[in-house]
């Protein structure tokens, strides 16, 4: 566990900027404002990340999919 503890140290100005990168974008699926924005949000996020992802289209707001592949085998 002190490994897990000593990257979240690490790495902890990196995601609160990425946190607040999120939380700065509004998306409200009742009203649908910001969904498609925030899909790109995360989209452009992940590739910058190295991650590719592709969009779902469904009768409502885009899904957006992605595997990072890791070296344990449990999924989340």
């Amino acid at each position: 566990m002190k490994e897990v503890f000593d990257y979240i140290d690490q790495h902890r100005d990196e995601y609160l900027a990425l946190l607040q990168k999120f939380v700065r974008q509004p998306s409200i699926a009742n009203s649908g404002e910001g969904m498609k924005e925030m899909a790109d949000l995360l989209q452009s996020t992940l590739k910058e990340m190295g991650v590719e992802s592709e969009r779902v289209p469904t009768d409502g707001y885009p899904i957006i999919y992605a595997e990072i592949p890791g070296d344990s085998k449990k999924t989340l």
